[in-house]
């Protein structure tokens, strides 16, 4: 499996969440009294990079003594877009043409007549170089831009109740597999190589776990089965029990307007929270590493893997017409469902005629396998989650797949 930015060191991931907590920053504000700027301000322009890189600029009003001036990174954008339902194409569209004027204008004018009712959000940016005390963040970075309901289950708070209940289980043979923190995800996963069983002959996995968590609003707080495939050392993310692990929404009570402080700043305020989550942690771990538990996550693996689930070889010739990517019927549905990049694509279909297993099982594993080499790590993960979702399908939902041609497909 794709290996993080953590290289297996829980010493490395904490200075990694570490360092991005010292630079957060979170105050909510009505919208109706913030402002995008149309020219350069500061040293700051209103339009910086191309395409995903590009950023503007906003001013948040006085929290306390000075204006916040910060850039918007493309997935604050979107987020804007979303809330003021404008299209970020549109606004894409302004900025290459060089319209900023028109980019603040429409932008502020929403802001401006925002619902009352909506118009109170949480600003969650990074701390600027000009950052002093609590008040000015000239040159910070808004990350996204949430309801002022968030609930901050943040990354060094779900380190540290995740720490304990992993160094106390140390005697259960738990391995790190892979680990990764950065700006949208965090993922842990976990296996345990004294839980192996064989899928079919010679094909054996491993029980794990895996936790995910997102601070800008992309992820639930998820723990869940993790499986590792030792064959060729792919990850899978189980679909098959959400409901027993753990899933917990950023969504609480309604925060002030103004700067909130951070987990490190309050650790007591957080400290029952934190508590009841180790609880339900260790609970979790104990049920998932159970025999009896990885022996239902085996017999529905096994099944999977049956000859009867095998795709009829007139829907294995791959499509190879001129601009259209390699694929096949049963992968163009999935690309319906979840969205899988042509190249991507290619790689899957090229992994299932290497190993020439057209069993669900196969199938999903040639999914997992081109997640092992992919450059990003959280499509490499999120390649993992489609590959344990097929896996989860019930018979007849596969069989949509199995029995697919291309006139369905299209």
């Amino acid at each position: 499996m794709k290996q993080g930015n953590a290289h297996k060191s829980f010493d490395e991931l904490d200075r990694i969440i570490r360092d991005q907590a010292e630079k957060k920053l979170d105050v909510v504000v009505d919208v109706q009294h913030a402002q995008f700027l149309p020219c350069e301000v500061d040293g700051i322009s209103p339009m910086q990079g191309r395409g995903k890189d590009r950023k503007i600029v906003l001013t948040l009003p006085p929290t306390y003594e000075k204006q916040m001036l910060l850039k918007v990174s493309p997935k604050a954008l979107e987020d804007i877009a979303t809330y003021t339902h404008t299209p970020s194409r549109y606004i894409n569209y302004m900025a290459r043409e060089g319209e900023y004027d028109l980019i603040a204008e429409n932008l502020n004018t929403w802001f401006q007549n925002a619902d009352p009712k909506r118009s109170r959000r949480m600003f969650r940016a990074w701390k600027g170089n000009g950052f002093t005390g609590s008040v000015d963040t000239t040159g910070g970075e808004l990350r996204t831009m949430v309801s002022d309901q968030y609930m901050r289950i943040d990354n060094e708070l779900l380190f540290d109740a995740v720490k304990p209940v992993l160094s106390d289980l140390h005697g259960m043979g738990i391995e790190v597999a892979s680990m990764n923190c950065n700006e949208d995800f965090f993922n842990l996963k976990l296996t345990c190589p004294r839980l192996r069983k064989e899928v079919k002959v010679g094909d054996i996995v491993e029980a794990g776990l895996r936790f995910k968590n997102s601070e800008t609003g992309l992820s639930y707080f998820l723990m869940d089965d993790f499986l590792n495939r030792l064959a060729c050392l792919n990850g899978m993310v189980s679909g098959r029990r959400i409901s027993d692990g753990i899933k917990k929404r950023h969504r609480g009570g309604r925060y002030p307007i103004g700067i909130l402080p951070q987990y490190l700043e309050d650790k007591d305020a957080y400290a029952p929270y934190v508590e009841e989550l180790r609880a339900d942690i260790r609970a979790v771990i104990s049920k998932c590493l159970s025999n009896e538990h990885f022996e239902k996550l085996i017999e529905g693996l096994r099944a999977s893997a049956h000859v009867d689930t095998t795709i009829p070889s007139k829907n294995l010739e791959p499509k190879r017409n001129k601009g259209i990517p390699v694929t096949i019927p049963a992968l163009e549905l999935v690309d319906k469902e979840w969205g899988i990049s042509s190249a991507d694509k290619s790689r899957i279909v090229q992994h299932l005629h290497h190993d020439r297993d057209y069993t669900q099982w196969g199938f999903a594993n040639a999914i997992t396998r081109t997640a092992n080499d992919h450059s990003s790590y959280d499509e490499a993960t999120r390649l993992e989650e489609i590959g344990g979702k097929i896996l989860a399908f019930h018979p007849r939902q596969w069989r949509v797949l199995q029995n697919a041609e291309f006139k369905e497909a299209a």
